[in-house]
């Protein structure tokens, strides 16, 4: 009987995270219309997929936490289908508080990767869990993460959408142009750095209380530290690049340069950390495959 109940909720995991990820793409394809043609029916079609892409995945997660019995955060499976959420869910709220709608079609492609990735490339099988993830600190920790990595993959579309602009003779436009696009990737940014933060700090509590101290400079660890220096580092950019030049304009396309190039090696650095770490230099905070 038990047996039968973890196939069936397995199935149902299978079920919602496909139909997630074909959501997910759906609404890519009408955003990236939207983006070439600016129809309002375009973008409410777009943002209804999205929300019921959210949905399905929302599911596909409950269904999973049923199934294993606790939180589904602790395989390179059950993360990836977070990680899909919560892309999905903070450009979700990006879209209700800033005009980022254009940028939508890049940040769902990636979500449908996430998912992706978890249908065909991650194990889905079920592993006991380790005395070290018994802890309330794993779901604090993970979630906290997870939404700044969702935010910082939304700045990362944004920073490639301002730097691949096409250039305007209209100096005026242009630089209005920039401003409003560069903004987006600084907005992100700022949402998703105190979230890092708070995974940081959560992480090292959590290990001193499983192995005795709260830093170890484990790979994970470091190359944490690493990406949260580059997104710190971003934060301040507006306060530290000289002002060596006279033209108000100019100056502010110094700086929103700078700040979108810096995006790209922050959503690097968390991508090395997220994957890279754990396929390569491997540690205590890989996860299981």
């Amino acid at each position: 009987m038990q047996t039968a109940t973890l196939l069936l909720q397995g199935r149902a995991v299978e079920d919602f995270s496909n139909s997630a990820l074909l959501f997910y793409l759906l609404a890519a394809a009408i955003y990236l219309f939207y983006s070439l043609w600016e129809k309002k029916a375009l973008h409410f079609a777009g943002l209804t997929l999205l929300i019921l892409g959210a949905l399905l995945n929302t599911g596909a997660i409950i269904a999973r936490w049923l199934q294993v019995g606790y939180p589904p955060f602790t395989s390179m499976y059950e993360s990836m289908l977070f990680f899909g959420w919560c892309i999905a869910v903070v450009y979700l709220g990006f879209e209700f508080t800033v005009r980022i709608r254009k940028a939508g079609w890049g940040v769902l492609l990636l979500a449908a990767l996430a998912i992706a990735y978890a249908s065909l490339k991650a194990k889905s099988e079920i592993t006991p869990l380790i005395p070290a993830l018994r802890s309330n600190w794993l779901t604090v920790h993970v979630v906290s993460y997870f939404i700044g990595y969702g935010a910082m993959a939304t700045s990362f579309v944004t920073s490639l959408l301002y730097l691949t602009r096409p250039r305007k003779l209209n100096q005026t436009e242009a630089l209005a142009s920039a401003s409003t696009s560069g903004e987006l990737t600084r907005k992100a940014v700022a949402f998703g750095f105190p979230f890092l933060t708070v995974g940081l700090i959560t992480g090292a509590v959590w290990a001193k209380t499983v192995w005795g101290e709260y830093w170890s400079w484990d790979p994970k660890e470091t190359w944490s530290l690493i990406t949260w220096l580059v997104y710190l580092n971003f934060l301040h950019l507006r306060y530290t690049i000289p002002s060596i030049l006279k033209s108000p304009g100019t100056k502010r396309q110094s700086v929103l340069l700078a700040e979108n190039v810096f995006a790209l090696f922050g959503f690097a650095s968390l991508c090395f950390t997220y994957l890279g770490v754990n396929y390569l230099l491997k540690g205590l905070h890989s996860y299981a495959k």
